[in-house]
């Protein structure tokens, strides 16, 4: 996976290279890639959201950190639109709520999910290492 990053400017985008993309151009000559998470900053109020929109995986968490380290000093994570976690992911959340970052509109199986790892049992009950949302 690919992080792609506006990094003075509130959204940044991770695409999934194996995919190929959709062009609706013309031409047919783009550089479109299928979006596999949004990362949204939003202000207000005196503390920032960032809101995540799609997939959360390992391989995304470095720029959601450096997103986070930028809507400093009351970050919040919105996952209202999260669709996939893996194993990395939920560890990752599971961290951030235990330093004081809110976790807005989080699944029930991501908490139960962080639940199962805080004590020790470490995976999602199904034994894979991804869990997708249910409808």
């Amino acid at each position: 996976m690919v992080c792609l990053a506006r990094r003075g400017g509130a959204a940044a985008t991770v695409r999934d290279p194996r995919k190929k993309p959709v062009c609706s151009c013309l031409d047919g000559v783009c550089n479109l890639e299928p979006m596999t998470l949004r990362i949204e900053r939003v202000s207000a109020q005196g503390r920032t959201v960032v809101r995540l929109i799609g997939r959360v995986q390992s391989e995304c968490l470095a720029e959601i950190e450096a997103q986070l380290e930028v809507a400093k000093p009351r970050p919040a994570l919105d996952l209202e639109e999260v669709t996939l976690v893996d194993v990395g992911a939920v560890r990752f959340l599971s961290a951030c709520e235990h330093s004081g970052i809110e976790l807005l509109h989080c699944a029930q199986y991501i908490q139960h999910w962080m639940a199962s790892d805080r004590l020790g049992q470490g995976d999602s009950g199904d034994g894979g290492d991804k869990a997708e949302r249910k409808g």
